[in-house]
C-alpha cells in the first residue's frame, strides 16, 4: 500500500524543476537588437552582424554579396551591354513611334534595346539576382535575431 510520504519527493522535485525555470527566465534574457541592424544588413549584407559582433557570419555574407556583384557586373558589361548600344537606334525609334511613357510601359523599348541577348544570359541575370536578394534577406534576418545586446541609448 502507497502512503502519502512516498508522492512527497516527486512534488518537491516538481516545485524546484518551476523555481529554477522562472529564474532561469529571468536571468538570461533574449538578446536585443536595433531594427535599424537588419535594415542595414539588407541594404549592405553583413554589416548588421559585424555590428553584432558577429564577424564571421558578416563577412561571409559580404563576400557572398561581393561575388554576386562582381559576377553581375561581369555578365553585364561582356553579354549585356555590347547588345544594348548596337540596339540604340532601335529603341529610340520605339520611343518616336509611341511616344516614351507607353514604350516604356508596353515593355517596347526594352525588347528592342536588349533583342539580340541570349536567353541563357537572361536567365543567368535572373538566377544571380534572386541569390542576391536572398542573401540579403537572410543576412538582414540573422543581423536581427543577432547574438550581442546592443545598449540603445
Amino acid at each position: 500500500m502507497t502512503t502519502i510520504n512516498s508522492f512527497q519527493p516527486i512534488y518537491s522535485q516538481k516545485a524546484t524543476f518551476k523555481a529554477n525555470a522562472e529564474n532561469a527566465a529571468v536571468t538570461s534574457p533574449k538578446p536585443q537588437t536595433h531594427p535599424g541592424v537588419a535594415v542595414l544588413s539588407y541594404m549592405f549584407p553583413g554589416t548588421g552582424q559585424i555590428i553584432n559582433g558577429d564577424t564571421k557570419t558578416g563577412l561571409k555574407h559580404l563576400s557572398l554579396d561581393l561575388g554576386f556583384m562582381a559576377a553581375g557586373l561581369v555578365l553585364g558589361v561582356k553579354k549585356i551591354l555590347p547588345v544594348i548600344k548596337q540596339n540604340a537606334e532601335a529603341a529610340k525609334n520605339v520611343i518616336k513611334e509611341k511616344g516614351f511613357v507607353k514604350a516604356i510601359a508596353s515593355l517596347e523599348y526594352f525588347k528592342a534595346r536588349l533583342n539580340g541577348v541570349s536567353p541563357k544570359t537572361v536567365a543567368a541575370a535572373a538566377v544571380i539576382g534572386a541569390l542576391s536578394m536572398v542573401n540579403s534577406a537572410t543576412s538582414s534576418m540573422d543581423a536581427y535575431q543577432g547574438k550581442k545586446i546592443i545598449k540603445q541609448s
